[in-house]
């Protein structure tokens, strides 16, 4: 809890005791799949220090929560890789314009 300090006689501050908190690995997950390369599920585990199955959930739950995440599987048989679809600026998409068709 914060403890009142006074600077004079009329004013009191307060100072902060709280940490700053530690990025969530949710946000952690949010910004590996945001990289331009998108990871495969093995190095997103090692990197977050998650159980292959639990990230997989994970990016579930991102997908539930409206992230547009993109899954790429390899040509060669390889890992699925995934990564999460650049939004706009969050305006609406236009309708196609009448005269343009």
């Amino acid at each position: 809890m914060a403890e009142p300090t006074t600077s004079g006689p009329t004013t009191a501050t307060f100072t902060s005791t709280r940490k700053p908190r530690v990025q969530s690995r949710k946000q952690a997950l949010i910004d590996a799949l945001s990289k331009r390369k998108a990871p495969t599920v093995a190095a997103l585990a090692q990197s977050l220090s998650l159980q292959p199955h639990s990230v997989r959930a994970a990016i579930s739950g991102l997908r539930k929560a409206g992230h547009a995440v993109e899954t790429v599987k390899s040509p060669t048989g390889g890992a699925a890789t995934y990564r999460i679809e650049q939004q706009s600026t969050g305006a609406a998409p236009c309708a196609p314009n009448k005269a343009d068709a």
